[in-house]
């Protein structure tokens, strides 16, 4: 087309005969160069992957003449320095693309139309549109359970965010972080785990304490906001006591056994704890195991009754003590016994001679108060002889009796006509 800005026009009439002679117009017309498009409109920007954007847009409103693309400039708002490849799209196209730009930065956004004046290319003014870089992931996760599943345990699970990929300005969600704030101590532990991976556990935690638990998803800038949850991990109490049952006696042991208690959910029975006692004397089995079910104690006094203790041992502690009172059986002494056989006090003293405490120890009798001990070997018209300050007692045994079955109670009071008991069965 040509250029000029202003022309006359010549209207000549044709005739069989031939032409009329030129017939200038009165008029002239002029016409103005042609020029660039109209600005086209950038509709929206967003992000299909990391360092890439794509920038929608209508074209001009006013063209002149056909379009022939659209080019994008992508500015550094900082530097001002072109930072991308020009991008190019066709007439017709309404989203341009441009890749490699980094994820935090701020860039302006150029776009112009062009069009071809008789083969020289014009193109519109700048339509800017300002891209402020990618963010951390915009929606959050949803918790939706946070539990003490077991002692010492959190168990947590999530949604992903919506979007769960890119957003307008968000990079794709590449993980989780996960913490638990101990609410006393504040220490924090802390999880990370892949896009993939939507709950996880927490072991090792303070029993009976709340916890403040985060998760929040994470990208190539950084982490979004978190969704927040409490819990409070179990409680570790003390077991019940046990169950005790039968008692085995014999005149140095008792054994004893007991059924294991109920127990709360999270609660685990360790061992269990025995022992017999009676007055100031205490003899334990020790620690035992979780399946114990029995304990046998020896040494002990015969004829001598003992409270059984037995306690259940949890990560909580020692629970409270089962009891029940058992008396070991009476000392036997076999073989023959010197007749006669005789207890002495030792001089106007309410305590027994050293001599009669050796004699009785040698014959296997204990001092025991109320031991219950028998005697055998004694034959027809043996004597024994039992002795106070004051008094001195003979008892002969029946002609068909061989034993005699008594109780020793040493003397502990002063009083003149305190005497030393025998309690003699027949």
């Amino acid at each position: 087309m040509s250029t000029l800005g202003a022309y006359q026009a010549n209207v000549i009439a044709a005739t069989a005969a031939g032409y009329s002679s030129d017939t200038t117009s009165a008029a002239t017309a002029s016409f103005s160069n042609f020029g660039p498009p109209a600005s086209p409109t950038i509709t929206g920007v967003t992000t299909t992957a990391i360092g890439t954007l794509v920038i929608a847009f209508t074209e001009p409103a006013s063209t002149q003449l056909p379009l022939i693309g659209f080019n994008l400039e992508t500015i550094d708002s900082t530097t001002g320095v072109t930072v991308a490849t020009a991008a190019v799209a066709g007439p017709t196209a309404t989203s341009i693309t441009v890749t490699g730009l980094a994820a935090t930065d701020h860039y302006t956004l150029a776009l112009v139309a062009a069009n071809d004046a008789n083969g020289v290319t014009t193109t519109s003014t700048p339509a800017f549109g300002v891209w402020t870089g990618w963010t951390v992931p915009e929606g959050a996760p949803s918790i939706g359970s946070a539990t003490n599943s077991a002692l010492g345990t959190i168990s947590v699970a999530w949604t992903a965010p919506v979007p769960a990929s890119a957003g307008d300005q968000g990079s794709v969600v590449s993980g989780y972080t996960v913490t638990a704030t101990n609410t006393s101590t504040g220490a924090v532990l802390t999880q990370n785990v892949s896009a993939s991976t939507l709950s996880t556990t927490f072991t090792g935690l303070a029993n009976g304490v709340t916890y403040t638990v985060t998760v929040a998803a994470t990208n190539s800038v950084g982490s979004g906001a978190p969704t927040t949850a409490s819990v409070k991990t179990g409680a570790v109490s003390t077991a019940p006591a046990p169950t005790l049952g039968a008692v085995t006696a014999t005149s140095s042991s008792l054994t004893f056994t007991w059924t294991a208690p109920t127990v709360s959910s999270g609660t685990t029975i360790t061992g269990y704890v025995g022992s017999v006692a009676t007055g100031n004397t205490t003899i334990t089995c020790g620690t035992l195991g979780a399946s114990a079910t029995s304990c046998t104690i020896s040494g002990l006094t015969p004829s001598t009754t003992y409270t059984i203790s037995v306690s259940t041992l949890t990560a909580g502690g020692t629970s409270v003590a089962a009891t029940k009172t058992a008396a070991t059986t009476g000392g036997t002494v076999t073989g023959t016994v010197p007749s006669p056989f005789q207890i002495l006090f030792s001089g106007t003293s309410t305590a027994l001679t050293a001599a009669a405490k050796k004699t009785l120890v040698a014959y296997g009798l204990k001092l025991s108060a109320g031991g219950d001990v028998t005697l055998t070997g004694y034959a027809k018209g043996n004597a024994f002889l039992a002795k106070s300050r004051a008094t001195t007692v003979a008892l002969f045994l029946e002609a068909a009796v061989s034993n005699l079955r008594f109780q020793l109670h040493e003397v502990t009071s002063s009083s003149a006509n305190s005497v030393f008991v025998v309690t003699v069965t027949l």
